[in-house]
């Protein structure tokens, strides 16, 4: 008797439990009627190197120019994400407000209390209305709101039932000004499925850059990579942590120096996810 109901115990364990720690519904989308508190933090590094001949490092050094020259940042952004109640065509309005932010040069990157509005169709990306802010003109608005349907084009991971050891990838262009030439760099995100827990299913990532293409005549070379980690957050669908540390190698090389761009640093993004018709 005690063998029977041990075999029955078992059997209901791996029938309720056995494919929600193997297996995941991965998709990534905001719901309605649920607050998101997210803060994003940014750290740079940058170290710019010369190469060349006494006599050009030598008007290096009579120009002030330090060499190698180093730089570092960091950008904080807290701010809110709300979405109202979904009506009867699956839309729902949302708000991104801007709670509070700093960078390590003591400026603000975006007033405090700019607020974004807009709405949003149940599995599909949020679309901008609008940017409310006494304190911003209309072309930085325009700019601004751009730059946000942007980053919500960015996070559309495409949605995946995934086994554990299984991946999906996704590709992302980069724009980097290098003097004047401008880098068009392609970056290749590799997210692998490692583990699931009743509530939250954990990624590996990895990222590799690719130079997508360089204005002729430019002897110019760049190579980088990155990894991290993402938290998925089965219930709310949403990723409740984001980290990836980066590095990247520009260089270029011209008829009496040449110089190395050497740029690192990461984004770590944390979500706290509140289901507001609770």
């Amino acid at each position: 008797m005690k063998n029977f109901f041990l075999i029955i115990f078992l059997l209901h364990a791996v029938f309720c439990f056995g494919q929600s720690n193997d297996v995941v519904d991965f998709k990534a989308m905001y719901l309605p009627s649920h607050s998101y508190q997210e803060v994003h933090e940014q750290n740079f590094h940058t170290e710019v190197t010369y190469i060349g001949s006494k006599e050009f490092l030598k008007r290096l050094r009579k120009k002030k120019i330090k060499n190698p020259s180093i730089a570092e940042s960091k950008e904080i952004v807290k701010a809110t994400f709300n979405s109202g109640a979904m009506d009867a065509d699956s839309i729902f309005p949302i708000t991104l407000k801007f709670v509070n932010t700093s960078n390590s040069s003591g400026k603000k990157v975006v007033p405090d209390g700019t607020t974004i509005y807009g709405k949003c169709k149940c599995g599909e990306l949020p679309k901008i209305d609008s940017v409310v802010s006494s304190l911003l003109t209309a072309d930085f608005k325009k700019t601004m709101a751009n730059n946000i349907q942007n980053i919500f084009d960015q996070i559309n991971l495409p949605s995946k039932t995934l086994k554990t050891g299984e991946e999906f990838s996704k590709e992302a262009p980069l724009s980097i000004p290098f003097g004047s030439t401008t880098l068009d760099i392609i970056i290749t995100t590799t997210y692998k499925l490692i583990n699931v827990s009743h509530d939250s299913a954990f990624f590996d990532i990895k990222q590799v850059f690719t130079v997508k293409s360089v204005l002729a005549g430019n002897n110019l070379t760049a190579t980088g990579s990155g990894s991290g980690v993402m938290i998925y957050d089965i219930k709310n669908m949403f990723y409740s942590y984001y980290k990836v540390t980066y590095a990247m190698l520009m260089t270029t090389v011209a008829d009496n120096f040449s110089l190395s761009v050497n740029m690192s640093g990461d984004d770590i993004i944390s979500v706290k996810i509140t289901d507001e018709e609770k």
